[in-house]
This record gives C-alpha cells, sequence and structure tokens, in this order.
C-alpha cells in the first residue's frame, strides 16, 4: 500500500520539477548560436517582406541552405541546440537579446537613404 502512496508523489513531484535538458554532445557554441540566431532572424525579416511575386517558400528553402551552409550545420544540430539552450529562460533571453543586438549593429552600418 506504501507504494502506491509513494507513485502519485513521486509523479506529482516529476510533473512539478523543471525537467532538465542535457547539451548534446555536437553543442552548438553559444556565441556561434547567437550569430545563427541573428541571421535567422534577418532570413525570417527577408522572406516576411519578400515582394509578392517571390515564391516565399522557394526562398525559406534557398535562404536557410545558405544559413546552414554558412555555419557548416546540420538541422538536426541546430534544433538539437536551440532545445537545449532555450530550455533555460535566461539563457534564451540573453540569446535573444545579444542577437538583436547583433541585428542592431548590422542596421547601424547599413547606408542611409
Amino acid at each position: 500500500a506504501r507504494i502506491f502512496l509513494f507513485l502519485p508523489l513521486l509523479f506529482l513531484a516529476a510533473c512539478s520539477s523543471k525537467p532538465v535538458v542535457k547539451p548534446p554532445a555536437d553543442l552548438i557554441g553559444k556565441d556561434t548560436i547567437v550569430q545563427i540566431v541573428a541571421d535567422q532572424l534577418i532570413v525570417e525579416s527577408l522572406v516576411f517582406n519578400a515582394p509578392p511575386q517571390y515564391n516565399k517558400d522557394t526562398l525559406t528553402r534557398a535562404l536557410y541552405a545558405q544559413l546552414l551552409e554558412k555555419y557548416n550545420i546540420t538541422i538536426p544540430r541546430y534544433q538539437s541546440s536551440l532545445t537545449y539552450y532555450f530550455s533555460d529562460k535566461k539563457r534564451m533571453e540573453d540569446i535573444m537579446k545579444r542577437a538583436k543586438s547583433q541585428i542592431d549593429e548590422k542596421k547601424s552600418q547599413l547606408p542611409t537613404q
């Protein structure tokens, strides 16, 4: 009877605790993930703002292929690294803040019209 009382308590404790995501063996470094996230946000902006005559699916695939090639990474490696980094709110906020800073810096270097 004690086991039956213990198991529900264990289940409740497991549900209430924060899941721990272990870093993957091929984890992308934090500085690099910041650069990739910044570039990814730029890609998303380009696709969103593309003129209507462009096929957005084709454009998205082409730009993401360039992004993966630029950093020599695969989609599974990128996804597993993001899952790890974004499993912690503070890490995620730091990455997004740094990515935004990189984008702001790139924007400041663009010629003004």
